[in-house]
């Protein structure tokens, strides 16, 4: 299974916030992984994954997209889905 390798402090950042370890391994749950080893000297972090079917997830930005959405932070508005005001839009097949 794919391993990922991180640093937790760019992790968190990417989280938004702070995470201590208990919550890490239950949010990791939701990505269907699991923290192997995390160095608490230099705060790398072993993470392997267990599906290979959600290769967003290969990469510590997808897992910390995965856990905001899971705790409410949202994804975020991707702004070239929307239209502008009064953009009239349509597919003609």
């Amino acid at each position: 299974m794919p391993t990922i390798t991180a640093f937790k402090n760019d992790f968190e950042g990417l989280l938004g916030r702070g995470i201590a370890e208990p919550e890490l391994q239950s949010l990791l749950g939701l990505c269907k992984a699991e923290l192997k080893s995390m160095d608490e000297a230099t705060g790398e972090m072993r993470i392997e994954l267990t599906d290979t079917n959600r290769p967003d997830l290969w990469c510590i930005e997808g897992v910390a997209r995965q856990m905001r959405a899971a705790l409410g932070s949202g994804i975020g508005d991707y702004v070239f889905f929307g239209s502008p005001p009064g953009a009239d839009r349509r597919i003609v097949v």
